[in-house]
Parts: C-alpha cells; sequence; structure tokens
C-alpha cells in the first residue's frame, strides 16, 4: 500500500493539544509569566479591585490578599502568612485567617497582647511601622520577642509586620513568615506589592466599615 503523504492534515490534527511532556515554546513562556511574582502580585491587586467593586464581604477580599502575598512571595520551606484582628474590647489581636501549614494549630497560641510594649509586635503595631525581621535567632532581636512567641514559632524564620491602623486606631495586622534562608530570593518589588495589598484593605475597611 501508498505510504501516507507525511504532514497531511489528519497526522497534524493529533498534534492540537499540550500536555506534560509536550509544549509548545509560547506556552512555555506563557506558564512562566503566569508563576512569577509580579504577575501574581498583579493579578491578586486586580482581583481585590474586582472583589470592591463587586461588593464582596471583607472576609472574602482578606482572602483574596493573604492567598496573593502567600503566592506571590513564593517562599520556600514553613511559611505562613496570617491576618490578625483587634478585639473591639481588649487589648489582644488573634489571627482571623491564615495561608500555610498547621493554622488552626498556631491560632491557639499565637495572640498578640498589647499590655508590655517593648516586643516586636507591639512596636510595630504602636509606632504604625512596617517591620522586617531577616532573622529571629538574631542576638539584637531575641530580646524583642515574647516568651511564649520564641517557644512556638520556627527556630529559623525571617518574619514581616504590616500593622492596619485606621485614624491612629490598631485594627489589625498581617503576619509574613518563611524560612530565614529564602529571604535572600526576596525582592523589594515584592514587598512593595505587600504594602500596597495592606493598604487596599485599609481602604476597604474604611469602605466597609464607614471610617
Amino acid at each position: 500500500p501508498k505510504d501516507r503523504e507525511t504532514g497531511s492534515a489528519e497526522d497534524l490534527a493529533q498534534f492540537d493539544f499540550t500536555t506534560d511532556s509536550l509544549k509548545t515554546i509560547d506556552s512555555i513562556i506563557e506558564d512562566e509569566k503566569a508563576d512569577t511574582p509580579e504577575s501574581i502580585f498583579t493579578k491578586g491587586i486586580q482581583d481585590v479591585n474586582s472583589a470592591i467593586m463587586s461588593n464582596f464581604s471583607l472576609n472574602d477580599i482578606i482572602r483574596i490578599v493573604l492567598e496573593t502575598m502567600y503566592r506571590g512571595m513564593q517562599l520556600s520551606g514553613l511559611s505562613n502568612v496570617l491576618f490578625f484582628i483587634k478585639d473591639t474590647k481588649l487589648p489582644v489581636m488573634s489571627i482571623r485567617f491564615g495561608f500555610g501549614g498547621s493554622i488552626e494549630e498556631i491560632k491557639k497560641w499565637f495572640k498578640i497582647g498589647f499590655e508590655n510594649t517593648d516586643n516586636i509586635f507591639a512596636v510595630a503595631v504602636l509606632k504604625q511601622k512596617d517591620l522586617v525581621i531577616k532573622d529571629i535567632t538574631a542576638s539584637d532581636i531575641k530580646g524583642l520577642l515574647p516568651d511564649w512567641y520564641r517557644s512556638k514559632a520556627p527556630s529559623q524564620a525571617f518574619i514581616i509586620l504590616l500593622p492596619i491602623i485606621i485614624n491612629n486606631k490598631p485594627i489589625g495586622m498581617f503576619y509574613i513568615e518563611g524560612d530565614k534562608g529564602g529571604f535572600q530570593t526576596v525582592s523589594s518589588g515584592q514587598l512593595n506589592y505587600l504594602k500596597i495589598l495592606r493598604d487596599q484593605t485599609v481602604m476597604v475597611i474604611k469602605q466597609i466599615q464607614g471610617y
């Protein structure tokens, strides 16, 4: 029998798909673009804006923000991104939502009080400062961490604190935790996106709660 003509329409049709093993160059480039911190943060910021325009609940918007922070930071090893909310009557902040590992267990012990103002969490909130602690075991940092935190937190970690302050009133805080070795890959651009997302959260709280 006569061989079929090489490259016929029938042959080509079966290649009209991609799998994990077979991809076009363009699809690989697009996949890599989609996974960059910049693309993740940019899409997340757009999603938050869309959620605001669509009257999503505050809880839904905060979850979008947390997921964007978690994915955009591209943290290696054990990592968590937490959202704390201040009790309306007591000087205490507790975890409302989180992305990462063992969140329910962390909720049991991770509560930030403001009776003492000599710890890093109180400094961030009361001084209204965004803080980066590159290594929580550093000698000049140990004294600023409460004993209850040091006894439970990962021993080799960096943390980022982004307080939410409205009209000089503490409302909450974002807490990012990752392996300290991974901080070397964190860019100033990623840190700036964290601030943008926090500022969006402030705007949403003002809008929804009428500040």
